[in-house]
């Protein structure tokens, strides 16, 4: 399974690209920013086809630098992701006091290091299970 991330523009009167997958499960709308549309998809599950190419479908590559930076200006738009990663954030906070996290950095509490480690591995993987490299694509 690799999953990948495309986008393409919402034109009036142009046929918008299709999917064509086996399941629901294999695709996932991200969101809609700027008249784009992003998805997520599991490219050995499921295909995206642009019949109208003034739909610009594009297929991003995370060793092009241009792509990593469309992406990372447009992720906190995507609403699927920043809701994802908002709940993973209430969880951890409902666990931890913003105040006991701050006081564990300042003293390097290892229990408190260990808890923020685990949470940003939580988040690497939701964002790898996407399409994403992980959460360096939120720096």
């Amino acid at each position: 399974m690799t999953m990948k991330i495309c986008s393409f523009k919402d034109i009036p009167g142009v046929q918008a690209p299709e999917f064509t997958k086996e399941s629901p499960e294999n695709v996932t709308q991200l969101g809609t920013i700027n008249g784009k549309f992003y998805f997520s998809y599991d490219d050995a599950n499921a295909s995206v086809q642009a019949p109208d190419a003034a739909s610009e479908l594009k297929v991003y590559d995370f060793t092009d630098d241009e792509d990593v930076a469309e992406i990372k200006a447009s992720l906190n738009g995507m609403f699927y992701v920043t809701v994802k990663i908002e709940e993973m954030e209430r969880a951890f906070f409902a666990k931890h006091s913003q105040f006991s996290v701050l006081k564990g950095i300042k003293d390097s509490d290892s229990a408190v290091l260990a808890a923020i480690d685990a949470h940003e591995d939580e988040r690497d993987s939701f964002l790898q299970s996407l399409g994403f490299p992980g959460t360096s694509i939120l720096n």
